[in-house]
């Protein structure tokens, strides 16, 4: 018999650690499009907010000291929201905002990156026959 694999997804994996003394209850996590702005259903917009159809009540989550903070974004959603509107020169980041209004952002990154990643993950799916 022949073993099935399931097909690979690309992902932007965040994670972030409260080094702080003080408790924060993070609010919202969010592709940021680096002072750029484009048209996401019909609005402008400077950023994708992530959001968790299967978990939708994720927010505000509670980090305590020490404690990890993981979330994931699937490349393929967030190209389908960018389309062309972004090159794949122009940089992004993700801002994590928490319920006081403090952003904490990631490196910035192309959006080339998002488009290899994805593409990766389908050209591996192809290979594997799924």
């Amino acid at each position: 018999s022949v073993m099935g694999s399931s097909p690979v997804f690309g992902l932007i994996s965040i994670e972030m650690t409260n080094i702080g003394d003080s408790d924060i209850n993070i609010k919202s996590t969010c592709l940021n499009f680096c002072g750029k702005k484009i048209t996401i259903m019909g609005m402008e917009a400077d950023s994708i907010e992530c959001k968790d159809l299967q978990n939708p009540n994720k927010y505000p989550k509670s980090l305590k000291k020490g404690d990890i903070f993981k979330d994931d974004m699937d490349t393929k959603g967030i190209i389908k929201s960018i389309s062309d509107q972004l090159n794949e020169k122009d940089k992004i980041r993700i801002i994590v905002r928490d319920t006081l209004g403090k952003k904490y952002k990631s490196k910035r990154f192309t959006y080339g990156q998002i488009i290899t990643c994805e593409n990766q993950a389908n050209e591996y799916n192809r290979q594997d026959g799924n």
